[in-house]
């Protein structure tokens, strides 16, 4: 006999239409796929983990294919396709956000611009410091 809620199925489905529409949800499931990644990768299962990221995987548009490993795939396409959101969000933030005006904006751009000096000031750190020359 079903409740008045709705059927199990329906349910379900309610609470993944919640946690899709969640701006955190994309976050939590990258978080558990990589903890998991990084267990598998440093399990005694790693042998299995290295051979299914790199097996070959193609993509054919009439006679031309183009095949890559697992592991490339991820590394490029992904990733470009990650960068790209990430690119989406900023705009989305300078448009209509948080750095929508001057004012709001000031304050994490001179960090950005900060970090970004300090970051090369460390790169070049090191070489100045060594001995002998």
């Amino acid at each position: 006999m079903a409740h008045a809620g709705g059927t199990g199925s329906s349910r379900t489905e309610n609470l993944f239409a919640r946690f899709v529409r969640w701006e955190a949800a994309s976050s939590i499931v990258l978080l558990v796929a990589t903890i998991a990644a990084l267990a598998w990768a440093n399990s005694p299962q790693r042998d299995l983990y290295l051979r299914l990221t790199h097996t070959a995987v193609g993509v054919g548009i009439g006679e031309g294919v183009y095949t890559s490993s697992i592991q490339h795939w991820i590394n490029d396409l992904l990733m470009a396709v990650f960068f790209f959101v990430i690119g989406l969000e900023i705009k989305r933030e300078l448009v209509l956000g948080q750095l929508s005006t001057v004012q709001k904006a000031t304050l994490p751009v001179m960090a950005a611009l900060g970090r970004h000096g300090r970051a090369r000031g460390d790169l070049r750190g090191p070489q100045r410091r060594r001995p002998g020359r």
